[in-house]
């Protein structure tokens, strides 16, 4: 979880590089809701990856009934889900190297905003 903190905010400080500052509300909200969203597909589908491990595993069991063939299954399928989360990860490992670096835009600079709210005061 340290890593995951270590990078959300670097990653959503980039996507809001990308935006005017006038649509930088807008900006933060979006990145919150999809990441809740995220969030909430990514335990759902590893709970599937999972299940559907505990259930293969227990489908060529020889002794369904057994609490142990009941507690293999479910390291079966935690297996299945933890592979299935290195893959992404590697994944987004690779993509994550093609990111290019961001600055904010050119309107945000302290000059250009006295400048403009003189322009303001003036008119």
């Amino acid at each position: 979880m340290i890593g995951m903190s270590l990078v959300m905010m670097p990653a959503q400080t980039t996507g809001l590089n990308q935006l005017p500052s006038h649509l930088y509300a807008h900006g933060t909200a979006i990145l919150n809701t999809l990441q809740q969203v995220a969030g909430a597909i990514g335990i759902a589908l590893f709970i599937s990856i999972m299940s559907s491990g505990a259930k293969d595993y227990m489908k060529t069991s020889p002794d369904p009934a057994s609490p142990h063939e009941a507690l293999q299954s479910m390291v079966a399928g935690l297996h299945d889900s933890f592979m299935f989360g290195l893959i992404l990860a590697v994944f987004a490992l690779v993509i994550s190297l093609f990111i290019k670096r961001t600055h904010a835009p050119k309107e945000n600079s302290p000059k250009q905003l006295l400048t403009a709210k003189e322009q303001v005061n003036k008119g």
